[in-house]
């Protein structure tokens, strides 16, 4: 969200422009007055004025609906257009309210405003008709006025301590610490659908981002170091464990207990902000980001390895065969060029009449059949690996008489030559290419080429 829209009868009124994140609360308050054309618009810390063209009142006798835009009265509505959102304390006042109302409200002050509201939450029952998909239920004042928001997202695989601390640190987030019971029961809320998966034979769960203190028998955080003051432990066993996990069995459920943290346990990451997907970066199995660059440039970047794994250029289909050469449509042979370079010249013999001498031999072809990926501009990074069984031509060598030569090959390598650009971008594919910061999927067209260094006499 980059402005805020506010709109009366067929007019715009203002447009507050800012940066405003998602999942969080958003304080919100407009006055307008219709004899001053003024306004002013408080959003959160925010406050924007301005004056502007509107009507001179608001008509009566109109339908209110909260969560869509109305292109007709009560109907027109979209999909597209319907409100995602938590909505609370909602007020419709029929008077302007002055600046420091306004600011008690959006700054979570308890407000007592007279007269009261035209339209507000408290008789929502008996003044409301709820369609769709609509859900009700009480929040407190602490909740929406909380100065950091935060939110839980779930990885059901099974990590060390270790590891779950640092697939929480690589996507922007961390352990979960609890330092009341009403946040010990806000995980165990977000736990329960993955209990069946996340629980071991003690019933072990989940870990929590805290280390035991063995002097002093306490708890601290993971990575600020300070006392947790907080405890929910029902009993402790596993005394010389220095982690702390979550129970969830029927007896002991929400309790704590010491663990070892070699254990592995679901993870749950807690976020206190949006963590954006950035383009230009490839993620690795553990959860790191490098540079999309080095995807596949033949040196390990990723701390588990995984940006050199499935790194072949050439991609085979299951009706391909080697042994044939690429087919034209008009049947012709396939066009392969070469080119020689003779690197040097061993012998050169008048009485045998025989020559020797070393050259490198270089073949390019078109392969039709062949689909390719991690395709880089420099050909030498695009090297086709050992064991991908693709069409070569075939090389004989003969003397002026039509005879053989003694031809002795020290070394051959096959490479990718990109010459143009790729494919469209594949959704479904989990991992990213260096064809994908251009917005394409990261397999292409190009050509193939054969370095072949030869020794002949």
């Amino acid at each position: 969200m980059q402005s805020v829209v506010v709109e009366a009868e067929k007019y715009s009124l203002t447009t507050g422009k800012g940066s405003y994140t998602l999942l969080g609360w958003w304080r919100f308050c407009y006055l307008h007055s219709f004899e001053t054309k003024q306004h002013t618009i408080y959003w959160n810390d925010k406050v924007f004025s301005g004056t502007s063209e509107g009507p001179e009142m608001v008509r009566g006798g109109g339908l209110l609906v909260i969560g869509q835009d109305q292109d007709r009265m009560g109907g027109g509505y979209t999909f597209s257009q319907r409100l995602n959102a938590v909505v609370a304390d909602l007020r419709l006042y029929n008077r302007t309210l002055t600046n420091s109302e306004a600011l008690d409200f959006v700054s979570c002050k308890e407000t007592h405003l007279d007269p009261q509201p035209l339209v507000s939450f408290p008789d929502f029952k008996n003044n409301w008709k709820i369609e769709g998909s609509v859900n009700i239920e009480d929040l407190n004042l602490a909740d929406i006025c909380q100065k950091e928001s935060s939110f839980l997202i779930m990885f059901p695989e099974s990590w060390s301590f270790s590891q779950a601390v640092a697939m929480c640190n690589n996507v922007g987030g961390s352990l979960p610490v609890p330092i009341s019971a009403r946040e010990n029961e806000q995980i165990l809320s977000f736990l329960n659908p993955y209990i069946p998966y996340c629980s071991d034979a003690h019933g072990y769960s989940i870990a929590l981002g805290m280390l035991k203190k063995y002097e002093t028998h306490s708890h601290y955080h993971y990575k600020s170091g300070e006392n947790i003051t907080y405890s929910n432990f029902l009993y402790r066993r596993d005394e010389d464990s220095n982690c702390v996990a979550i129970a969830v069995t029927e007896d002991d459920y929400g309790y704590w207990y010491y663990s070892k943290c070699d254990l592995e346990l679901c993870t749950i990451c807690n976020f206190t902000s949006v963590t954006h997907l950035k383009d230009g970066q490839y993620t690795c199995d553990d959860g790191t980001c490098i540079s999309i660059d080095h995807r596949c440039d033949l040196l390990a970047h990723c701390p588990d390895l995984t940006d050199e794994i499935n790194c072949n250029t050439v991609k085979l289909s299951e009706t391909y065969i080697w042994e044939l050469p690429p087919p034209l449509p008009d049947g012709s042979p396939t066009q392969v060029s070469v080119f020689v370079n003779i690197t040097s010249v061993r012998d050169v013999s008048l009485i045998d009449l025989s020559i020797s001498f070393d050259m490198i031999l270089v073949f390019t072809w078109r392969d039709p059949r062949l689909t390719f990926q991690h395709l880089r501009d420099n050909m030498d990074q695009n090297p086709v690996r050992e064991g991908v069984g693709v069409w070569h031509p075939e090389v004989f060598m003969e003397d002026g008489d039509g005879s053989s030569v003694d031809v002795q090959v020290r070394g051959r390598q096959t490479f990718v030559r990109r010459v143009g650009l790729p494919n469209p971008d594949i959704p479904t594919r989990l991992k990213e290419g260096t064809e994908k910061l251009r917005g394409s999927r990261d397999s292409g067209r190009g050509c193939g080429g054969s370095v072949e260094r030869v020794s002949s006499e």
